[in-house]
């Protein structure tokens, strides 16, 4: 385990009393340390987050990103198989817990940072990560984290230019399950449904939500790319 990840994981175990989330940051790769090092980052208000509804924000971005003008598919086939043009709704989870926090190492060179946050859901947004901007805002990505912490026990570990490493303490354990997890993530990153290549991933999989499944089962860590 390197360094960081070990600071990070005595960080998040003293999170409850410090109020402070602890964050291992990737730069592009290119050797110009973005965004972390040239500020490109846009804070967000608590409120912000406050007031938007995961749901809605899933079902939105299901419409705008996934379902096509002229849907070629009938309901329950194609790459939303086995759902059709609605959003499926969300599914069911246990609490998060903070009693064992687990190191995740993201991978690569890392910086760390501090956020001050009440809900760890809530440090992507405050942080002002620009990452998802193609797809979506940081307020609703932070909306989505905070109900797969509340759902999946899903914690941030780290964030990249346009990445984000997620430690999911309670993964789906069925079939099912792991189908309607499988449409949100696919809503909040579409790029995880359309470009599984150029996912975080050494397992090549195909464009639907039943490979996406297949990789939620039990899994511990999501790793998520945007364009």
């Amino acid at each position: 385990m390197s360094e960081p990840v070990e600071i990070w994981a005595r960080l998040a175990e003293q999170f409850p009393s410090t109020s402070l989330w602890p964050l291992l940051l990737h730069g592009l790769g290119d050797g110009s340390g973005r965004p972390w090092a040239s500020g490109e980052l846009s804070p967000v208000a608590e409120a912000e987050i406050d007031a938007l509804d995961p749901q809605t924000v899933l079902e939105d971005a299901w419409h705008g990103w996934l379902v096509p003008i002229d849907n070629p598919w009938a309901p329950g086939t194609g790459p939303l198989a086995p759902f059709g043009p609605g959003f499926p709704g969300l599914t069911a989870g246990q609490p998060a817990s903070f009693d064992e926090v687990l190191p995740v190492d993201p991978g690569g060179s890392a910086l760390l940072g501090l956020v001050s946050c009440r809900r760890t859901a809530d440090a992507i947004a405050l942080a002002g990560w620009y990452g998802s901007i193609n797809r979506i805002g940081s307020a609703e990505v932070s909306a989505v984290l905070r109900s797969w912490e509340d759902r999946f026990g899903a914690v941030l570990v780290g964030l990249g230019f346009a990445t984000i490493t997620l430690l999911v303490t309670r993964p789906p354990t069925t079939e099912e399950d792991a189908l309607h997890a499988a449409a949100e993530v696919a809503a909040l990153c579409p790029d995880a449904l359309w470009q599984p290549e150029s996912q975080p991933s050494s397992v090549t999989r195909d464009c639907t939500l039943e490979a996406i499944s297949r990789a939620l089962v039990r899994e511990p860590v999501w790793r998520l790319w945007f364009d």
